[in-house]
């Protein structure tokens, strides 16, 4: 028997070639797009990977590191069959104008891409390289005046001039002193196993923990953090971690697969449907000589199998050639060339769409076959008009648009759908774009300065004695954070913990009493304990800060095994208050030594073990010729410290009557392309349920209706259904501007939009029209009776 479902599916692939070729093509465009996509992402990655390592560096991963002589013996950890490669940059300091100043050996360079450009490498300590960014200032053999915090007044002869190939990273001056810099940062070409101090999990960052270390030398090293806490990486580098890179390749390409079999499925439903559909009285004879429903549905599945398999296998030997001839316009732009094929990667290719592709044209062919013998043979049911002769001139075409649109529901709401979200999105897009600007304009345009008046302040931070230079009004802080300490019968942490001179204590307005014992303290500000949770979230462990309720006067907490009264609180000495439209925003600053914390006396202090210490040195004065003055002696006394004094004389306040929404990103081409798909899709839809119609069409012929009245009743249905899109699109701008609480009417956009809108719905009724109006349904009618 299956033999014989073989013929069959062949004679009836040629019977119907029109469509199977149309199939067809739609399964090799698929194949030939998904398999070259494979090819020419993983080619154009090693392109990519080579061209940015040779532009701007091999390096990926880079962070400040306490001790690189621990971590140099444990380098060979990170080995694998490509190696491991990293460098140090040492940093010595700044310039008076600001410029970087660096020390690196030759393997830095190399890693990093810093080319010589002019001249040569520094040979001696009296000789330094500058980048290109300094060359309009200077040339070769010049001598420069230099002096950092960590290099003495010197003067040094410009030999090289170099191009930095980001200058974010890298340094405006490279000298050739190896033995004199405050910092270090490490380079590396994959990520370093980097931990939370203390803490036994890795790759997960807190930014309330301000150190970091290394898994296996256990030194500590700082990394910097984006806007979304993550990692500071090299924009253009390359994680040599196979494992990872071949997870995230893999993890592309089954996000793209699943959007290509998506889109294709829908797209083979509806032909297939709509193919057999024309074929339902085929198939009822076929079932009246015998057929079974099973051998139905085999006998059409073997017809689509065919052609998949065909298709598959063309558009799988396509792709080779179309991959390498995108890879040789590529190589004639960036220079790099480099095709990688995987035989094996094409097979699975091919199996995958093959699998999908059969079992998503199952559903149209057992519908199609179940229902063979529904009402195939009955006498004609007219669904639009309901066989009323006699009535149908009486009514109006609105009525009989409304009336089709009822009988046909399926396709009139896909066409809606889709009509909605493409337009929709676009409205909600402009919308936010607009308002977002509008935002911003504002905020720059109420930007406010306002000086302190008691608070102006010289902030110093670091361990110096100032003692020498007599200068009034100068308080050391001592503070550690992160405390550990019991509340409420709970292990909790604080923030900050501080003492400072009594001075600046007599000085400040405390609103409750001054401590008078080792046991009593003050809180400044809003402070709140916190204790650490754990959770587990997506196969890692998460720390999560747990803000208890604020301390206030009277609280008791239990700290170095000493139970600490709460007994005041420093009330600030500059209150700034702003008025928005919303409301009072207010901005405090504190005549004291340090912004927020919990001051306890130094005897208490000195025994507290935990926590990170760090101390702070604040200068008050009155006027800038003041300041200016103990700038100048402090920086005699310490040139370290050249502009890395703080100022806080003033504070900047920026507000906007409008509040931040968040945009709506889409790629336009994307949008596009789905717009224009789908329509075509509804157009074809419409144009096979017409078909299926036509002798609807016939009998309002016969009653009188011309061509004219038929395209005008056509247009109404495209107009209903423009009427319910753009009563939609109001009503979603009504919402967005109910959520953002402002009135902004894309005007423009919103007549484009509807023009649009109009012209589809237009076409997509009216032009099948004329396909059903040639094949001369009236005449057909008659021949049929």
């Amino acid at each position: 028997m299956n033999k014989t479902l073989y013929r069959l599916a062949y004679r009836n692939i040629v019977k119907y070639k029109k469509h199977y070729i149309f199939v067809s093509l739609i399964i090799i465009f698929i194949s030939v797009f998904y398999s070259t996509y494979s090819i020419v992402q993983t080619s154009y990655f090693q392109v990519s990977r080579l061209w940015n390592e040779q532009e701007y560096g091999s390096w990926y991963f880079y962070g400040q590191i306490a001790e690189p002589e621990k971590f140099d013996k444990v380098a060979y950890q990170y080995e694998d069959k490509n190696g491991f490669e990293y460098a140090y940059l040492f940093d010595q300091g700044k310039t008076e104008n600001e410029w970087r100043v660096s020390y690196a050996d030759q393997s830095f360079f190399e890693l990093c891409q810093i080319r010589l450009v002019e001249g040569q490498f520094p040979q001696n300590e009296d000789e330094i390289m500058i980048s290109e960014e300094l060359k309009e200032d200077y040339q070769l053999n010049q001598i420069l005046e230099i002096r950092t915090s960590s290099i003495e007044e010197r003067e040094l002869k410009i030999v090289g001039i170099v191009h930095n190939s980001q200058e974010r990273y890298f340094s405006d001056i490279y000298t050739n002193i190896p033995d004199k810099y405050e910092t270090t940062t490490i380079f590396s070409d994959c990520n370093l196993a980097v931990r939370k101090e203390n803490m036994g999990d890795y790759y997960v960052l807190d930014i309330s923990l301000p150190h970091f270390t290394e898994h296996y030398s256990g030194t500590v090293i700082d990394v910097e953090l984006d806007t979304d806490n993550h990692w500071e990486h090299n924009p253009y580098g390359y994680n040599h971690n196979e494992s990872m890179a071949n997870f995230q390749e893999k993890q592309t390409d089954l996000f793209i697969l699943l959007q290509v079999l998506l889109i294709t499925s829908f797209v083979l439903i509806t032909f297939t449907s709509a193919s057999l559909k024309q074929r339902v009285q085929e198939f009822a004879l076929m079932r009246g000589i015998g057929m079974t429903t099973r051998q139905l549905i085999l006998m059409s599945f073997y017809e689509n199998v065919l052609c998949l398999i065909i298709a598959i296998m063309i558009g799988t030997l396509l792709s080779p050639l179309i991959s390498y001839i995108i890879m040789l316009g590529v190589d004639s732009l960036l220079g790099y060339f480099a095709f990688i094929l995987s035989s094996q990667q094409l097979f699975v290719n091919g199996v995958i769409i093959l699998i999908c592709m059969s079992i998503t044209l199952l559903y149209p062919i057992s519908k199609s076959s179940k229902r063979a013998l529904s009402g195939t043979f009955d006498s004609y049911t007219f669904q639009y008009i309901q066989v009323r002769y006699r009535n149908l001139h009486y009514q109006n075409k609105w009525r009989l648009a409304w009336r089709e649109l009822k009988t046909n529901k399926k396709m009139h709401f896909f066409l809606i759908i889709v009509l909605c979200f493409h337009t929709g999105l676009f409205l909600i897009n402009t919308i936010i774009t607009t308002y977002n600007e509008l935002s911003q304009e504002e905020s720059l345009e109420n930007y406010t300065t306002v000086e302190y008046e008691k608070t102006k302040r010289l902030s110093i931070f670091g361990e110096y004695d100032l003692s020498s230079l007599n200068i009034p009004n100068t308080y050391y802080t001592y503070v550690k954070s992160d405390i550990p300490c019991q509340y409420e019968n709970q292990d909790v942490f604080l923030n900050q913990v501080f003492t400072c001179d009594q001075e600046i204590i007599e000085k400040s307005d405390i609103k409750g009493r001054k401590p008078v014992n080792d046991y009593e303290a003050l809180i400044v500000g809003d402070i709140s304990p916190y204790h650490l949770e754990e959770n587990v979230s997506e196969g890692e462990i998460q720390t999560v800060h747990t803000n208890m309720d604020r301390l206030l006067i009277g609280d008791t907490l239990v700290l170095n095994n000493q139970e600490i009264e709460i007994v005041g609180s420093i009330e600030p000495a500059d209150t700034i208050e702003t008025r928005t439209w919303y409301g009072d925003d207010y901005y405090e600053g504190y005549y004291t030594a340090i912004d927020y914390g919990i001051y306890i006396s130094s005897p208490l202090y000195q025994k507290i073990k935990d926590g990170y210490e760090s101390e702070y040195i604040n200068i008050f004065y009155e006027d800038d010729n003041e300041r200016n003055l103990y700038i100048q002696n402090i920086e005699k006394l310490y040139p370290e410290l050249l502009g890395n004094i703080e100022i806080q004389d003033h504070y900047i306040f920026g507000f906007s009557n409008l509040n931040s929404a968040p945009e709506t990103f889409f790629n336009s081409y994307v949008l596009c392309g789905s717009f224009v798909i789908c329509i075509f899709l509804c157009s074809f839809m419409n144009k096979n349920e017409m078909v299926s119609r036509k002798n609807d069409y016939a009998l309002m012929q016969l009653i009188g209706m011309t061509k004219k009245d038929l395209l005008i009743k056509q247009l109404l249905k495209g107009f209903i259904i423009f009427i319910i899109i753009t009563c939609f699109n109001l009503l979603l701008i009504a919402l967005e501007c109910f959520y953002l609480r402002y009135f902004l009417f894309p005007y423009v956009e919103f007549i484009i939009v509807s023009m649009i809108t109009l012209i589809v719905c237009f076409i997509v009724y009216s032009f099948p029209l004329l396909t059903i109006l040639k094949k001369k349904p009236l005449d057909n009618l008659i021949k049929t009776e």
